[in-house]
């Protein structure tokens, strides 16, 4: 069975489920894997994700050791090593780290209000941005939708109860990235380079 960290799925759109199903392959080939492995079942998560194309890369011992890419980029045109991907939400990773770095640290708390260093405008007036801390953003739970923009208000705003369940949200790591910076003084730029880079 082919599991993370051994590949990476990069997708014109990236679904849980296409992931999951690229961890899917019933056995595990002897070598890298080939075409014959991981095709079919990728083609059918395609169809079922309604995704385009992936780019598999397999690292071992720090070294690429085989890649292989599956779908395609346009209508008729098969996907390449060199095609370019649009790779979605690659900043939540990086913010995620840095934050859990900085609670490493001592300099913030998973659990603390983020509202005695931030609180957006649009949800000044409502009392449930107390509620809003660090893991409630990491876990996607702030009850933001996934952009304001979306919304017909183009306002922030809560759809539900903090903590009352996950609603995936760039807006909620949106928060927390202006929570970091408030907290600490610095860009995020410069905190990604102090703690990442």
């Amino acid at each position: 069975m082919i599991r993370p960290p051994y590949f990476l799925c990069q997708s014109a759109v990236l679904f849980t489920g296409l992931l999951a199903g690229c961890a899917h392959v019933p056995k595990a080939p002897s070598t890298d894997p080939t075409y014959a492995d991981v095709g079919p079942l990728l083609e059918a998560s395609f169809k079922r994700q309604l995704a385009a194309a992936v780019g598999i890369t397999v690292i071992k011992d720090g070294k690429v050791t085989w890649t292989g890419t599956f779908g395609e980029q346009a209508p008729g045109v098969p996907a390449t090593a060199a095609t370019m991907f649009n790779a979605a939400s690659l900043a939540k990773p990086v913010t995620a780290e840095v934050a859990m770095r900085l609670v490493s640290t001592g300099a913030i708390s998973l659990d603390e209000s983020m509202s005695a260093q931030w609180v957006d405008p649009d949800i000044v007036y409502d009392p449930r941005h107390k509620l809003l801390t660090p893991r409630l953003a990491l876990s996607h739970q702030t009850s933001f939708p996934n952009w304001r923009f979306q919304d017909t208000g183009k306002k922030l705003a809560f759809t539900a109860e903090p903590r009352s369940g996950f609603t995936y949200s760039g807006e909620g790591y949106e928060y927390l990235r202006r929570f970091l910076e408030k907290k600490t003084g610095k860009s995020f730029e410069a905190l990604i380079a102090e703690n990442i880079f």
